[in-house]
């Protein structure tokens, strides 16, 4: 009886865990194979973030961005916009011979990097991610070099202030100080925080007008304005 009871326990036991995995594959199926040109279809391949990008037309260039990312593993990730919605990605231009266009977002998320082509699937680059990182790294320093001429800005309120370059002109000044910068990022960036700057922290400000504002820097008040 006992020997019986087993056979019915592991019995529905097994059939409880083929039901949940039958469940757990139909509400998230994997993706289907990744869709992608062939290296003789296409003449070019451009690698785009923002406004910077990099355009690879070589034979070998073209083959081996093709082979990273054709390799790539399906995900169970599901893709419903047009564009991925993460805050930083790449865009990948594949352009054909026959004259058409086809575009996939390569980028990273929590330390994996992933190709998504959009309602289609989302896949993970595993094993060429070695060989594919070089192309990306190229447009990451030429992005770098292309964001490093910002200006500094703070944003308070909001709003992004912008360095005039010049003192301020406010005087006499009253002595209580109406708030702080209290972080910051990198010189090439754009403050998305409150109270964030491109140029550091720990720099008190004072409002001026709705549209201005002065931060004393290096014992002067420099006059920041929102050119919105």
């Amino acid at each position: 009886m006992k020997k019986k009871i087993m056979l019915i326990s592991i019995a529905f036991i097994f059939a409880v865990v083929i039901g949940a995995i039958v469940i757990y594959n139909n509400i998230f199926p994997l993706a289907e194979p990744i869709k992608l040109p062939t290296a003789s279809e296409v003449y070019a391949i451009e690698i785009k973030k923002e406004n910077i990008s990099e355009q690879y037309t070589s034979d070998k260039e073209i083959a081996e961005i093709l082979g990273c990312l054709s390799k790539a593993k399906a995900t169970r990730i599901i893709t419903a916009h047009e564009r991925p919605v993460v805050r930083e990605y790449y865009t990948v231009n594949f352009y054909s011979k026959e004259e058409w266009q086809y575009t996939s977002f390569v980028y990273k998320e929590n330390f994996k990097w992933y190709i998504e082509q959009p309602y289609y699937g989302v896949y993970e680059i595993e094993k060429e991610l070695a060989d594919f990182l070089p192309y990306i790294e190229n447009l990451v320093e030429d992005t770098k070099a292309n964001l490093f001429d910002l200006i500094p800005m703070v944003r308070i309120q909001g709003k992004l202030y912008l360095d005039t370059g010049k003192e301020s002109d406010l005087n006499p000044r009253c002595g209580v100080m109406d708030g702080k910068i209290t972080s910051t990022v990198e010189p090439f960036e754009k403050p998305t925080q409150e109270n964030q700057s491109n140029f550091g922290s720990g720099f008190e400000y004072q409002f001026v007008s709705d549209n201005s504002i002065d931060i004393y820097m290096n014992e002067k008040w420099i006059r920041f304005e929102n050119r919105d």
